[in-house]
């Protein structure tokens, strides 16, 4: 092979120079990270981010400048759609009953309405926001916001026991039906029968190894097809969470003996 020859066969280092490189946006690396999220992973971040909202919500009424600057923006925009229905409905009424209505009579009726409209809406809105921005109600917002619930209890058994013995405390769960077992990762899901409260709810294991004699179970459990469950949730977490528990005392029981 001559020299000629061997420059033709390498690539030009300038020309590797001048090759764009291609980067990622920003959206679709935290695309890639929230896909490699598991659901309720995802709940959590979607959880931690709805309450940063409400918190930035809350600080920005807490000012009275900004409630009052709020509430009258409501009230002037109720007043004017209310004054402009109300002299419609007035003009019709008085045109289908054979009457007239001059057009000053009309304004005036308007004005008056929509005033009153206006006044209304405003009071009722400054009130119901000044008694959302209470420590109690702005307390109870951010935890309905929580559509899911989540409980650890660590457990003195190792990871792969741990494991087992949250596949043992689903599978004895009546009319529940374990979805899917990555023993490699510790996760289990699982659903739940429907009921009065909720029309099934979707529980997730994760367990950690925090030492070679122990682990941590992590339960979640959220609703399915609806935002509420009236409590379902955190009876599932609290009632898998105690089973498991006492299922880890007594398996570390046997092994002594």
């Amino acid at each position: 092979m001559t020299e000629s020859d061997s420059k033709k066969d390498c690539p030009d280092v300038r020309d590797v120079k001048n090759v764009p490189i291609v980067q990622d946006s920003r959206l679709t690396r935290i695309k890639r990270i929230v896909e490699a999220l598991s659901d309720f992973e995802q709940d959590e971040i979607a959880y931690e981010i709805q309450s940063r909202k409400v918190k930035k919500a809350h600080a920005y009424l807490a000012d009275l400048k900004n409630l009052i600057r709020l509430s009258l923006f409501t009230g002037l925009i109720a007043g004017a759609a209310g004054g402009i229905l109300t002299g419609f409905c007035i003009w019709f009424t008085a045109l289908s009953l054979g009457g007239t209505t001059s057009i000053f009579t009309l304004l005036a009726l308007s004005l008056t309405f929509g005033a009153m409209y206006m006044a209304g809406t405003t009071a009722f809105v400054f009130v119901v926001l000044k008694l959302v921005t209470l420590t109690p109600a702005r307390n109870l917002i951010v935890q309905s916001n929580k559509a899911f619930r989540v409980q650890k209890v660590e457990v003195p058994v190792p990871i792969n026991e741990g494991v087992e013995l949250s596949i043992t405390a689903l599978a004895a769960k009546r009319g529940w039906r374990i979805q899917s077992i990555n023993r490699q990762e510790g996760t289990i899901s699982a659903q739940t029968a429907a009921s009065l409260r909720s029309p099934g709810e979707l529980v997730g294991i994760k367990v950690d190894s925090l030492t070679e004699d122990s682990s941590m179970v992590s339960i979640y459990s959220k609703p399915i097809l609806t935002s509420m469950d009236f409590g379902k949730s955190g009876q599932n977490v609290s009632r898998l969470a105690k089973e498991i528990e006492e299922a880890g005392l007594v398996h570390q029981l046997l092994k002594m003996q």
